[in-house]
């Protein structure tokens, strides 16, 4: 379970080169779900609010809650020529990329950037990556896009 402690402890203080949005950032291991998370908590003035990391802990909890409804929001985007291999995306792992806790943001409360790598046409890489915003608990919004930090309204 994440404390304040160990964020200040164990988590890097990142200042804007502009701006005055500082965060606070570390680099988790989700198991199974891609080589590693980049974390952020966002801060004023060197400070987490403990609605954050409530936020974070619910979220980790939850997980497999939150995996199930990716998952068949994925299924359910692939274009026509991904769905001719879509027995080989569906192997493929879930990866978490990015997670995002805001200082304060009215729309979400948490913001994950996960995807999935498969081969493609001539045994090229292809992704497959979503954008999801997370509210009271529950998700909020899904999308699949290519500007993923934009927010999804």
């Amino acid at each position: 379970m994440l404390t304040l402690e160990k964020i200040v402890r164990d988590y890097s203080l990142v200042n804007p080169m502009t701006g005055n949005d500082q965060c606070y950032h570390n680099i988790e291991v989700f198991d199974g779900l891609g080589e590693f998370c980049d974390v952020f908590f966002g801060s004023k003035n060197e400070q987490v609010k403990e609605e954050q990391i409530t936020t974070y802990n619910v979220f980790k909890a939850g997980l497999k809650k939150y995996l199930k409804e990716i998952e068949l929001y994925i299924e359910g985007s692939l274009t026509a020529s991904e769905q001719k291999r879509s027995a080989r995306i569906n192997e493929a792992a879930l990866r978490f990329y990015v997670i995002d806790v805001p200082y304060e943001n009215q729309k979400y409360d948490l913001i994950l950037i996960c995807g999935k790598n498969y081969r493609g046409f001539l045994r090229m890489r292809k992704e497959i990556s979503v954008r999801v915003e997370i509210k009271g608990g529950s998700i909020r919004s899904i999308q699949r896009k290519r500007d993923i930090l934009k927010d999804n309204d």
